[in-house]
């Protein structure tokens, strides 16, 4: 389901490398990421709070639409009828649409053909360039400490059009107030300076950000499963309580804020 704010994760094959024992590093986040709530946003004038929030970890490079003709494909497996499964053509057409879902997804053998296809349609619209339902709450720009080409070149790589979403460039993103936040990974049983990379990431950040906020932290993996567990911990809480939070804020407050101007400037007007 598309549900919950996205977390958009550019990252080189260094860093995912390092990341491999856990599935890589959307996987590595997400499992680490068991949701929150209740959570409370504020702005300056109003509070909106959610009973349950969950993030999203999602890399840049499956953030584009599918073609026409491949979901068209997809939707056709989806809808076929496998075994021990049937189709109610009746109740399709004597019953309002609304009242035929609710049916079919309540009759197991009836309607898990339509759960799949409902599945597999909103999938098919994700990441089109008529709405931005999956632009990042925030942006992870991940490298290994040992990148052969040096922290600072990686990053400003990361950053571009070659790693982004095309919504950062076409427009459809506020590249300016998504927040960047930079990922140093350390391979513990492997060579490198963990602190300097961090250092000279922390440096390039200027040269990186666009003019969003930015930050950078160190990752080390693969120095104890135990302590793996409790950094992968904090950090994702890290990206979800200091980042992503925020970043939903500000985006409540300029929605809340819209209609409040149409409201005053149609209630000053003669």
């Amino acid at each position: 389901m598309r549900v919950g704010p996205v977390v958009c994760i550019a990252s080189t094959p260094g860093a995912e490398g390092i990341a491999t024992y856990y599935g890589g590093l959307c996987k590595l986040l997400s499992d680490a990421e068991p949701g929150t709530g209740p959570m409370t946003f504020r702005s300056a004038t109003r509070h909106l709070t959610l009973g349950s929030l969950r993030v999203r970890f999602i890399p840049a490079d499956t953030m584009a639409p599918t073609t026409l003709e491949a979901t068209e494909e997809v939707l056709l497996v989806e809808m076929a009828l496998r075994s021990q499964e049937t189709a109610d053509v009746s109740l399709m057409m004597t019953w309002r649409a609304c009242d035929t879902l609710g049916l079919l997804r309540v009759r197991r053998e009836e309607g898990e053909w339509i759960d799949r296809w409902r599945t597999a349609l909103e999938l098919s619209q994700a990441h089109v360039d008529h709405e931005a339902f999956e632009c990042p709450a925030i942006l992870v720009l991940a490298a290994a400490s040992t990148e052969p080409t040096g922290i600072a070149n990686t990053l400003e790589d990361l950053g571009s059009k070659r790693y982004l979403p095309s919504g950062f460039w076409d427009g459809r993103f506020d590249t300016r107030a998504t927040p960047r936040h930079v990922l140093i990974i350390h391979d513990a049983s492997g060579t490198g300076d963990a602190r300097a990379a961090l250092a000279i990431a922390r440096a390039a950040l200027s040269r990186i950000s666009n003019g969003a906020p930015a930050t950078a932290r160190l990752l080390t993996l693969n120095a104890a499963r135990d302590v793996d567990a409790a950094e992968i911990r904090r950090l994702t809480a890290e990206l979800v309580h200091a980042g992503v939070v925020p970043a939903l804020e500000r985006r409540i407050a300029i929605f809340w804020a819209e209609p409040i101007l149409q409201v005053t400037s149609f209630s000053d007007s003669p």
